[in-house]
This record gives structure tokens, C-alpha cells and sequence, in this order.
């Protein structure tokens, strides 16, 4: 049986997640704080990967296949970020990982800039997207970090 040891952020106490807590909400044992699900971290860590490695390949002038294949991996990160609501654990996560959807929303504004100097206009209109569903993910983060409210 696979586990994870998880910090709590507001305690110091290393907690066990077994690897069957899947996608729900957790809390830290110790003192009740909200701690981050490693499949839901593992998804928005994907999608910090993934977009870090488009802004270092983003060229202004590229060959169009490399347009149509810039498109897809943007449009397969704005999926992932469109489903993460829908997780049971998605709440408690975002609060416990809001530095990790900064890192993602400064990502997308160096991806914005890059891409309004090319012709990829079809991938600036998905980063726009991208870029509104962290903007949510940044307004809910800290109304949910004061209200207390569980996932």
C-alpha cells in the first residue's frame, strides 16, 4: 500500500495520506487544516509542467503543425483545469496549494505575451480561458481560507 507524507503548512505535522484517499478532501490530523490531495496537486503540477515547457519552446515564427500541437496541449490543460472543480477534494486543495496556481496564473501571463506577438491566435483565445479559471481558483482560494467552509 502506496502513502504519502504530507506537511501541514499551518502545524509543521507530517501526515500520512494512504493512497486510497484518491481525490477527496483532506485534513491535516493535528490541527484541522486544509491539506492538498497529492492526485489533485499531481493534475494542477502537470499543468504547470506543461506550460512551462510550451513558453520555453513558444517561437514567433514556428511551422503550423507546431501551432496545431501548441492548440492541442493548451486545450488538454484547460480540460484538466475545467474537471479539477468537479473533485471532491478540489477545495481544500486550492487552499492548501494556492502558491502552486500563482505559479500557474504567472505562467499563462508569459505565455499570454508570448503568443500575442504570433499568429497563434486559436492558442491565445484557450490561455485566455486558462487564465479566467485561475483567476476563479484565486478569488474562491482566500473567501475559502477565511470562511472555514469544508469540501
Amino acid at each position: 500500500m502506496s502513502e504519502n507524507m504530507v506537511t501541514c503548512d499551518a502545524c509543521g505535522k507530517r501526515n500520512r495520506i494512504p493512497a486510497q484517499v484518491g481525490v477527496r478532501g483532506i485534513r491535516c490530523g493535528e490541527c484541522g487544516h486544509a491539506l492538498a490531495t497529492p492526485k489533485i496537486v499531481e493534475r494542477l503540477t502537470q499543468v504547470k509542467t506543461e506550460l512551462r515547457d510550451l513558453s520555453a519552446k513558444l517561437k514567433r515564427f514556428d511551422y503550423p503543425r507546431n501551432h496545431v500541437d501548441i492548440e492541442r496541449k493548451l486545450s488538454r490543460q484547460k480540460a484538466i483545469l475545467a474537471n479539477l472543480p468537479d473533485l471532491p477534494g478540489y477545495r481544500l486543495t486550492s487552499q492548501a496549494s494556492f502558491d502552486l496556481i500563482v505559479e500557474i496564473s504567472v505562467l499563462v501571463g508569459e505565455l499570454e505575451r508570448g503568443l500575442q506577438r504570433t499568429a497563434l491566435k486559436v492558442a491565445l483565445r484557450i490561455l485566455v480561458e486558462i487564465g479566467q479559471f485561475l483567476r476563479i481558483l484565486a478569488v474562491e482560494t482566500p473567501r475559502l481560507l477565511t470562511s472555514g467552509s469544508d469540501d
